[in-house]
């Protein structure tokens, strides 16, 4: 927005305004966000954390011929064998993209990247995607940039762990992303690997009543609760529902303004309820450190209805 044009609430009417585009069509809306403290005002909250590596080449010659298989330079036709170790990769974790045949062509399989399939027993067993980096004429200036790696089992991350630090002469380390710290354990030396943590996107409920609605709740749970929900940017959710989780299912409405509900099981905001939705954090973690207040068996069963999950939404958008 040019400057002229700045703080005349053009974003929040149109942050508004894509809010009422999506009511009734998708339960949960993400981005990526240039600032995280920005989007806060507007409900949205951290949906999963993601740890950049910058690791020298030599920690990682401790995978070199220790895998079973084959690395092979994968062509855009392959992108369906791809997306199976993308599939089996992220199977069980929250937010993940599915990627049609067009994402693959066109973000992936370009051209201006390098692809390299990890293969075994006639299977892709991994892949990973990157470029180079440089920030000088010097090997030592040049790292490999990974924007993509999935591996289906232990033996395919070594293989191309191994293929990474076969680069060291022609960069002197690496950068990628994982969704945690596990790597650390792995190199010999972890105290020359930098490992920075950074809130990655954002999620947010469109509608309260379609979002909980739409959780998958765990098998066998069961229970009735009443929340006050806070969300000064969209009038639907800002309000007092009842939910309730049985063996038939959940159902979810509206029952009123919050101050309607006098003595509500739980009081929160749309944002801490989004990362509650997603599983970004268990009900103990974000009545600490969110906007959450519950107690006793309120606390208990939003504990049961909304586990921890392993959200890694990766893909940059």
């Amino acid at each position: 927005t040019p400057p002229e044009y700045r703080r005349e609430g053009h974003v929040s009417r149109m942050v508004e305004a894509s809010l009422d585009r999506w009511h009734g069509e998708f339960p949960l809306a993400a981005l990526w966000p240039f600032s995280r403290s920005y989007y806060e005002q507007f409900g949205w909250a951290t949906a999963n954390t993601v740890c950049e590596y910058r690791i020298p080449l030599d920690q990682l010659s401790f995978a070199r011929g220790s895998a079973d298989g084959r690395l092979r330079r994968a062509a855009p036709e392959d992108w369906a064998a791809l997306d199976d170790a993308y599939e089996a990769r992220t199977a069980g974790e929250t937010l993940g993209l599915r990627r049609d045949e067009r994402w693959w062509r066109e973000r992936v399989l370009n051209g201006d990247t390098y692809v390299y399939a990890w293969e075994r027993d006639g299977a892709t067993r991994g892949y990973v995607v990157y470029t180079f980096e440089s920030g000088g004429e010097g090997m030592d200036d040049r790292r490999i940039a990974v924007s993509d790696m999935a591996t289906v089992d232990d033996d395919a991350l070594c293989g191309l762990l191994g293929f990474l630090a076969d680069h060291d002469s022609q960069a002197s380390e690496v950068k990628l992303y994982a969704p945690d710290d596990t790597l650390l354990d792995r190199v010999p030396t972890p105290g020359d690997v930098e490992c920075l943590v950074h809130t990655g996107p954002m999620v947010r409920a469109v509608d309260v009543t379609d979002a909980l609605k739409a959780v998958p709740y765990p098998d066998g749970a069961s229970a009735d609760l009443t929340l006050a929900v806070t969300d000064d940017t969209v009038a639907w959710n800002d309000g007092a529902f009842e939910l309730a989780v049985g063996p038939s299912g959940a159902t979810c409405e509206r029952v009123g303004s919050r101050s309607s509900a006098a003595d509500p099981d739980v009081a929160v905001d749309i944002g801490t309820l989004s990362q509650l939705v997603v599983g970004y954090r268990d009900a103990a973690d974000l009545r600490r450190v969110g906007d959450l207040s519950a107690d006793g068996d309120a606390l208990d069963n939003l504990a049961t209805l909304f586990p921890p999950e392993r959200v890694a939404l990766r893909d940059f958008f």
